[in-house]
């Protein structure tokens, strides 16, 4: 009986995910992001479906019978959740697709250095990977597409991505703890001036403190509209000068390391070259503004 509840709700979650994939999928082609009525109904809708996924990992965790299979499909539901997300995010701006890919294989080798390992480095890696989901709105685009200063309108917008992309990812919290936590945090400050709210030293997640520096060190080593990209030792020697301010120290200290630079100047490299590539396929250069 536990087994045919369990199959019977795990197919319904499958079938409602397939639903929402396609209504989702149709309404990106369709730039459903120009009216904020359509702008929230395909937040929620990325929300839901993060939900049915949530309902589908609980189902595999407290179904006794046949458990492997059902965590087995779950996992399946997950890389086919993360793909729709990182699609709608290339669909929007691809350049944020690369960082973030570039981005979750610098905290990759951060984690390393602090024994990260099981369930919480699948978390850290997603969080790394979906850091700017938020910016999944046309709204940021032309934002950061512009060589402009931010106005303050502009720069309040800015400052809710975090929040954005922690209120889509929520749901997945039933399989990845923490997880909204750690996407929501990784703009805050170690001194407290970070935003959106303002946490201080270990108030902020360790997964974000990671997030952090690995995402600045992407940001200034790629090129940029109205500078030229910075090479890794200028980079390091900036991310030196905000141990204290805006990065945790003791992660400052772990760039030094050998198995931290070694892999980071392997990214950077691959990196560089990556944009290079999408820059002559264009036929300019059309990159986004840094992390503020």
């Amino acid at each position: 009986m536990e087994h045919s509840v369990a199959a019977r709700s795990h197919g319904r979650s499958k079938t409602e995910m397939a639903c929402l994939v396609r209504s989702l999928t149709k309404a990106r082609t369709r730039n459903p992001t120009e009216t904020p009525m359509a702008r929230d109904s395909w937040k929620y809708g990325l929300t839901g479906l993060a939900g049915v996924l949530g309902g589908a990992a609980f189902v595999a965790l407290t179904c006794r019978a046949d458990a492997a299979k059902c965590r087995q499909e779950t996992g399946r539901l997950h890389r086919v959740l993360v793909d729709l997300l990182l699609n709608a995010l290339n669909a929007g701006d691809p350049l944020t697709v690369r960082h973030s890919r570039r981005v979750a294989n610098l905290t990759d080798a951060l984690a390393r250095t602090y024994c990260i390992g099981g369930d919480r480095h699948s978390t850290l890696r997603l969080a790394a990977l979906l850091h700017d989901m938020g910016k999944i709105d046309d709204r940021y685009f032309h934002i950061l597409h512009s060589c402009d200063p931010l106005s303050k309108k502009e720069r309040e917008l800015i400052n809710t991505h975090p929040g954005e992309g922690a209120d889509i990812l929520e749901p997945l919290e039933a399989i990845h703890p923490g997880l909204s936590r750690i996407v929501q945090a990784h703009h805050e400050w170690w001194d407290g001036n970070g935003y959106p709210a303002g946490l201080k030293g270990e108030e902020i997640p360790l997964g974000a403190r990671l997030i952090s520096v690995a995402d600045v060190f992407d940001a200034l080593t790629q090129p940029r509209p109205y500078r030229e990209p910075l090479e890794p030792e200028q980079v390091f020697e900036e991310l030196r000068k905000g141990s204290g301010t805006r990065f945790d120290p003791a992660v400052i200290q772990r760039l030094d390391r050998s198995d931290v630079r070694s892999p980071w100047s392997e990214i950077f490299v691959n990196g560089r070259r990556e944009e290079a590539t999408q820059a002559s396929a264009q036929g300019s250069l059309t990159v986004s503004r840094p992390p503020p």
